[in-house]
């Protein structure tokens, strides 16, 4: 029940982050790019200052800790493969936030909302056919809760679509008939 609500807030909060961010880049209080810059600051600190030293004072599974982060620190040292990953991983992020932003200072929050949840769909993808190509040994099997899953993207692709179908109709009345066609 806790770990629920704490995903709840977390939506929430994610939301509200996503209307603001879109507010103030729309009113042109702030770039794209300083807006990522002064988030990673603001997140960056508090992850050091709270979130960790929090994880490690928890009592837990991981050597009596929710996180031992002297533990994480000298795995990645032993091993150049996960510092490659862990590199690959921070790469794709510095790609993956700027194009996110422009997307919700272009085409507005909801559609971002949308692509934030597409990831997780695509790496579940991604999991299952690896799983299928490699015969077990990689990836994610077919199990029980997969079908909730594929539910849960169906309805994701089907809120999408609606949206989608709207956004048409508004731009459509705006321009006066049907010369919005091109446009989404």
């Amino acid at each position: 029940p806790l770990g629920v609500l704490l995903a709840l807030a977390a939506r929430a909060l994610q939301s509200a982050q996503f209307a603001f961010e879109e507010r103030y880049m729309k009113a042109g209080r702030f770039s794209p790019l300083l807006q990522l810059g002064a988030e990673g600051a603001i997140e960056s600190a508090l992850c050091a200052a709270l979130v960790l030293p929090l994880a490690h004072a928890l009592p837990g599974s991981d050597h009596g800790r929710v996180e031992d982060v002297g533990d994480t620190l000298r795995s990645l040292g032993r091993s150049p493969t996960l510092c490659a990953l862990v590199g690959v991983n921070w790469l794709s992020l510095a790609a993956l936030n700027p194009l996110s932003m422009s997307i919700g200072l272009r085409h507005g929050s909801v559609l971002r909302v949308f692509v934030e949840i597409a990831r997780p769909a695509l790496v579940w993808a991604v999991e299952l056919a690896a799983w299928t190509l490699s015969r077990g040994r990689y990836g994610e099997p077919w199990a029980g809760e997969s079908c909730l899953e594929l539910g849960g993207f169906g309805i994701l692709l089907l809120g999408l679509a609606l949206y989608v179908r709207g956004a048409r109709e508004r731009a459509a009345a705006a321009l006066g008939g049907g010369a919005a066609e091109g446009l989404l």
